[in-house]
């Protein structure tokens, strides 16, 4: 792609002028990153096994999803422009889960997080609840953590499903209370 802007770069003022040249270069540049932002990638995590830390499930073959437990990095910021591509994508991952299981979002990489981003977490914490999905959220930046203390989406998921590492998200997974399961008498 770099070498595409950089035919651009030089085209733009050979054909055009020096400056309709340069503010196309930049208007391409500027469209591609935007581009980028408004689809985020990402991942679901995984363990290896006798290895410490999550890896990418779709990069590392050694790697297995942990039974009852998502975790998805996203990687970008939560802004209004992408708030709906990401519910998408997150509402796609927990469609896979069952009653009582948990979807953790990695947010290591979501350095912001706007009142929409704020707005579409508070809705999907409702949605996977009434599932009886758990959603808790690892690795939250502290700006972004404020943001969502403010916008009420830490009382709804709750403050015990904030986590500071994935380990600590793993740990609590293991010691929930085991779910209610009814035997009918036969």
């Amino acid at each position: 792609m770099e070498f595409v802007f950089a035919i651009i770069a030089m085209l733009g003022p050979i054909t055009l002028g020096v400056l309709q040249g340069v503010i196309i270069a930049v208007a391409a540049s500027l469209t591609y990153l935007l581009r980028n932002m408004m689809f985020p990638r990402d991942a679901l995590l995984g363990r290896i096994d006798g290895m410490p830390g999550f890896y990418k499930l779709h990069r590392q073959q050694a790697a297995k999803p942990i039974r009852g437990l998502a975790i998805c990095l996203i990687e970008g910021n939560l802004l209004f422009f992408n708030s709906d591509f990401v519910e998408r994508r997150l509402q796609s991952v927990s469609a896979g889960l069952s009653d009582g299981d948990w979807l953790i979002i990695d947010a290591s990489a979501i350095a912001q997080i706007d009142s929409t981003g704020a707005i579409m977490l508070l809705d999907l914490a409702r949605d996977l609840s009434r599932k009886d999905i758990t959603l808790g959220i690892a690795e939250l930046h502290a700006t972004a953590r404020g943001l969502l203390k403010r916008a009420g989406v830490v009382a709804q998921i709750g403050p015990g499903m904030v986590f500071e590492v994935h380990e600590d998200a793993l740990t609590a997974f293991e010691k929930r209370p085991a779910p209610n399961v009814s035997v009918s008498p036969g």
